[in-house]
């Protein structure tokens, strides 16, 4: 037993998604966030510079006593490999690629997620891997996360209907039957993806939440199980930018204000 909470973090407020699935499966668990707003998005940024931050927000996470930190961020988790940590730190991208491999029928698979990741070529290495007839279909969202981040979720929300149909135009034209979600703010705008895909029958895949799945089995297995049994809402939310933008963004993503928890990061 092991009654540390346990750490998670993103570029801004997508790994709330991430969050929300961890709340979901594992009530118990005390929980530490950091969203380091003041550096979103991640997904544009160099490789050495998304090292840095990933760098930076594990050893902030340590700074709170976390017993295991979830990478809630499809960017760093292509990286994890070039960063290194004495507690475990796991990524949102193997979860969701075994999924995927189970899941398809015609072993076409299509991936959206940022530039960084997309360049890193993970998702397929990852997919082929484990399964090496895999096709894998990569594409790059490289506006997506900020406009998410800014408020952009609505249905029929013009920039994001605008952008979206750029991005899953390939998508379309391929035979593709399962869809990975590689970033966690992607869950947010899922009903308008969906809406703009040719194919009604694609299986939807969130990387967050899969990573949540494998989360939850690290923690038991490793007897990291907290023993708390009173459910509360024990979530500490830390910040490297502005409260407000957060907290606006926040408030749709977990579908309740947080405002008041919300302390700067230090």
């Amino acid at each position: 037993m092991d009654n540390r909470a346990i750490g998670i973090f993103d570029s801004g407020a997508g790994g709330l998604t991430a969050l929300r699935c961890v709340r979901e499966i594992m009530p118990n668990e005390d929980i530490v966030y950091f969203g380091d707003t003041v550096n979103v998005p991640y997904g544009e940024k160099s490789r050495e510079d998304v090292i840095k931050c990933g760098r930076h927000n594990i050893e902030f996470l340590k700074s709170k006593n976390v017993k295991v930190i979830l990478a809630a961020c499809g960017t760093v988790s292509s990286q994890l490999g070039y960063i290194k940590s004495d507690i475990p730190v796991l990524g949102i991208i193997e979860p969701v690629c075994k999924k995927a491999a189970m899941n398809t029928k015609n072993g076409k698979i299509g991936v959206l997620a940022t530039s960084a990741t997309i360049k890193s070529g993970i998702y397929k290495k990852t997919c082929t891997k484990i399964s090496p007839e895999l096709e894998i279909y990569e594409q790059p969202c490289p506006r997506l996360a900020t406009l998410i981040e800014n408020g952009h979720i609505s249905t029929d929300d013009v920039e994001l209907l605008r952008a979206l149909s750029e991005y899953l135009e390939k998508i379309n034209s391929l035979d593709v039957d399962t869809l990975i979600l590689g970033c966690t703010h992607y869950p947010i705008v899922e009903n308008a993806i969906r809406n703009l895909l040719v194919n009604k029958n694609i299986i939807i895949l969130d990387a967050g939440r899969e990573a949540a799945i494998v989360l939850k089995r690290f923690v038991f297995e490793s007897n990291l199980r907290s023993e708390n049994t009173s459910k509360s809402e024990n979530i500490k939310y830390f910040i490297s930018g502005k409260k407000a933008v957060f907290s606006k963004v926040a408030h749709t993503f977990l579908g309740y204000s947080i405002e008041d928890l919300i302390l700067p990061e230090k």
